[in-house]
């Protein structure tokens, strides 16, 4: 899903350990992205992985991103994760 969000909080860079990473380190940060769109809009706690991971974003920054939706389901529990594909801010 592609759509323009405001951001609200961002975490800290962590540095985890990947077997699919090159260099067996992935960059991840943290972030809650709220929709532009009226009253009661979606807000989403998201991830961010690799050079996404390294851009500095700030509450209160409009950024256009592109979200990946999955589930996994452990020991009977179903969870969801949202990653970001693609993250630009909208600053000139």
């Amino acid at each position: 899903m592609k759509n323009l969000y405001k951001v609200k909080a961002v975490g800290e860079m962590l540095d985890v350990r990947s077997e699919k990473a090159e260099g067996g380190v992935l960059h991840k940060r943290r972030m809650v992205l709220r929709e532009l769109d009226g009253k009661y809009a979606d807000e989403f706690a998201v991830t961010l992985l690799g050079k996404d991971a390294i851009c500095q974003f700030y509450a209160g920054d409009v950024v256009y991103a592109s979200l990946q939706f999955r589930t996994n389901e452990v020991n009977g529990a179903v969870y969801q994760d949202i990653t970001v594909k693609e993250i630009y801010s909208m600053k000139n």
